[in-house]
């Protein structure tokens, strides 16, 4: 699985709305970050993506993702943040919840956080469970791309 295979599936499924005004360097930086810091959950079959998604773990989360988008993810907090989700279908972000279920034990007992209809909507698991399982997705945060030097 390559970068620029999310980033092409993002471009097919993702609505337009997913990394919306971002160059495709920014999001390759983005996802690269995600990778790095085992926040960047990929689902595939027959050796196609199905879903992806990018999050962040925070500790007494304040609703301002911008200053905490580029720290490590804090696996002691009881908030997470879905920066971006795009699912073929509702079967493809099951699998990906139960993934997601499965590397942090306590998921039942978290809080969710996502950018819905660009407001910040909090939820449980099992609400979060119920929604997206339910409808093909496309969340994604109100974040500025990150600023990229070039050399």
């Amino acid at each position: 699985m390559k970068i620029r295979d999310i980033i092409d599936f993002t471009n097919e499924h993702g609505n337009g709305k997913v990394f919306k005004g971002w160059t495709e360097e920014e999001i390759a930086v983005h996802l690269t970050f995600q990778a790095n810091d085992g926040t960047l959950m990929v689902t595939e079959s027959g050796g196609e993506i199905t879903s992806f998604s990018t999050y962040k773990q925070i500790k007494n989360f304040d609703g301002d993702i911008e200053k905490v988008f580029w720290e490590p993810t804090d696996r002691t907090g009881d908030d997470i943040y879905i920066h971006e989700l795009v699912s073929v279908d509702g079967t493809s972000t099951n699998h990906m919840l139960s993934v997601f279920e499965r590397s942090c034990p306590n998921a039942d007992r978290l809080s969710y956080w996502a950018h819905r209809k660009n407001k910040l909507k909090k939820y449980s698991h099992k609400q979060l469970k119920r929604f997206l399982c339910h409808h093909q997705n496309h969340h994604h945060h109100q974040i500025t791309p990150p600023q990229i030097e070039k050399a």
